[in-house]
């Protein structure tokens, strides 16, 4: 994905679920999982859903500034809070290529 450009735009994110996810914590059977979205290096994540295989998250919009570039991607991960002492532990992920997107002008 690039990540430099001159022109950007502010791209609007809504996570709100997952479904059947692997079991992360061998002794619970379960995950805490939480989804970070990333442009670039900037990157915002939705609060960890405790003790969940079919995760949902709170109706948050993230708000990502994405650069008017070819190749721009907004990149996805899923990953398993491991508390303080332990980084998250990667569950799954995706990129979405923006070159598609076209603004769409308030009506």
């Amino acid at each position: 994905c690039a990540a430099t450009g001159r022109s950007a735009a502010r791209l609007h994110v809504r996570v709100m679920a997952a479904r059947d996810l692997p079991r992360m914590k061998a002794h619970r059977g379960t995950a805490d999982a939480f989804v970070e979205a990333s442009i670039g290096s900037r990157r915002l994540a939705t609060p960890a859903a405790r003790d969940s295989l079919y995760p949902t998250w709170p109706p948050e919009t993230l708000v990502l500034v994405a650069k008017r570039v070819p190749g721009a991607c907004v990149k996805f991960r899923v990953l398993d809070d491991r508390g303080r002492a332990e980084e998250p532990q990667l569950v799954g992920e995706c990129a979405v290529d923006l070159t598609d997107l076209t603004d769409q002008k308030k009506r």
